[in-house]
């Protein structure tokens, strides 16, 4: 009985010394959750004033271009006004915690597929130098309801993931098409992703950590963020990717 006794004993401290670990890792991990939530709210909120400054710029620029630029000049400034416009809604989306699907409140409206995509991909390759960007969209004069800034920031972090996450001359080859839904994939020539990474790649914070990229910034928010947007448009996200031989993600949203 004794030997029972010890053995019970031993059991108990072991089962309670796993729940105390457990409990203790769960606050620790809260704890740096909220640190970096703050930290990002932080951050943001000191991009305001820059961003009314450059908005008030921006402006005053695209009056001077109605009046006195050439066609190219007024299409430059065209693009510096929507992309300002868009860091400064993302910015106050970011500083109201919409991060979660949920909390998404989305304006939808009736979108030329054809149209906005090509507008955007023009306006990411004039930030992304070195870039091959291949075109294959079968969406003309066919339209889908979406919020534009949102979706806008989804396929722009995909872009821009392919871009960063990349050692040689980077290729990307962005297809479209609009069937039972809407599907937008962006493959790219980067380093992949490995199976494991897979597994969390959408997760809060998560980030890829690779020793051939040693100069990518980030938060590991973009990948996550880029998922709750789709999941508001009642769509799905997915990635196919094997190390060394680039990635595809897969964007579906219903047409209704």
């Amino acid at each position: 009985m004794r030997g029972v006794l010890a053995v019970s004993v031993l059991i108990f401290f072991f089962v309670f010394g796993l729940l105390f670990f457990s409990i203790k890792s769960l606050i620790t991990q809260n704890k740096i959750a909220d640190l970096k939530t703050d930290f990002v709210n932080n951050i943001t909120h000191k991009f305001k004033t820059p961003l009314a400054t450059l908005s008030l710029a921006t402006k005053m620029l695209r009056k001077q271009a109605e009046k006195e630029m050439s066609a190219p000049s007024q299409e430059t400034a065209n693009v510096i006004e929507r992309q300002s416009k868009r860091l400064q809604n993302l910015t106050d989306q970011v500083l109201k915690n919409t991060l979660h699907y949920q909390q998404i409140k989305l304006k939808k409206e009736n979108v030329a597929v054809g149209e906005y995509l090509s507008t955007l991909l023009n306006d990411f390759s004039i930030s992304a130098n070195n870039t091959f960007i291949v075109r294959q969209l079968e969406t003309e004069g066919k339209t889908v309801l979406l919020d534009k800034f949102y979706f806008t920031t989804a396929i722009l972090n995909l872009l821009e993931n392919a871009v960063k996450y990349n050692g040689r001359g980077v290729e990307i080859f962005v297809s479209a098409n609009i069937e039972e839904n809407l599907t937008v994939s962006i493959q790219d020539n980067g380093i992949g992703i490995s199976e494991k990474n897979q597994e969390h790649l959408f997760e809060k914070f998560f980030r890829v950590g690779n020793q051939k990229i040693h100069n990518v910034k980030g938060l590991g928010l973009g990948l996550y963020y880029t998922s709750q947007i789709i999941k508001a448009h009642g769509g799905e996200i997915s990635v196919r990717s094997k190390e060394n031989e680039g990635a595809i993600f897969t964007v579906k949203i219903p047409i209704g």
